[in-house]
């Protein structure tokens, strides 16, 4: 068992951010509260595993976190999403049919190149919508911020 004296994952998260290190974090926890969730997503954490699931998701959070995507465990995703009554977001009324197309495939951990692919349309195209649509709901512009977005709302997007 290897601790950093002095120092918890989220506080080591916050250094990183602050310093602009471009390290990629990820927290492995038995945390589930919602405030510390939203800490971590705040500090760019990359990674958010619950420790039941560990043994289980550390391999495929690492894989997704080298190539730049976000992972967290579903038990977090489905437990926020249950913390907030299952309702489908408002905000999804504003997206265009093409926008709601390039969420649900970024709900499936896909990159631009594959969505510009899988809709025969140019990565800048992709790229263009992607901003639109952080505009729309409103998101920070952090890298993850829409791709956890797609992922906790993942059941609305038909």
């Amino acid at each position: 068992d290897i601790r950093m004296p002095y120092k918890t994952g989220l506080e080591i998260a916050e250094a990183c951010k602050k310093n602009d290190l471009q390290t990629k974090v990820i927290l492995i926890t038995f945390d589930k509260e919602e405030g510390v969730y939203d800490q971590a997503i705040e500090f760019g954490v990359y990674g958010y595993i619950l420790k039941e699931f560990a043994i289980e998701e550390i391999e495929i959070c690492i894989a997704q976190v080298i190539n730049g995507k976000p992972y967290f465990s579903e038990e977090i995703a489905s437990y926020l999403q249950a913390s907030s009554l299952e309702k489908k977001p408002e905000t999804l009324e504003l997206l265009t049919k093409s926008e709601l197309k390039i969420v649900k495939l970024i709900s499936e951990n896909k990159t631009s190149q594959e969505i510009a692919d899988e809709l025969s349309i140019s990565v800048r195209t992709v790229d263009k919508h992607r901003s639109n649509i952080v505009h729309k709901l409103e998101l920070d512009k952090k890298p993850t911020s829409l791709s956890i977005w797609a992922t906790l709302n993942k059941d609305f997007l038909v």
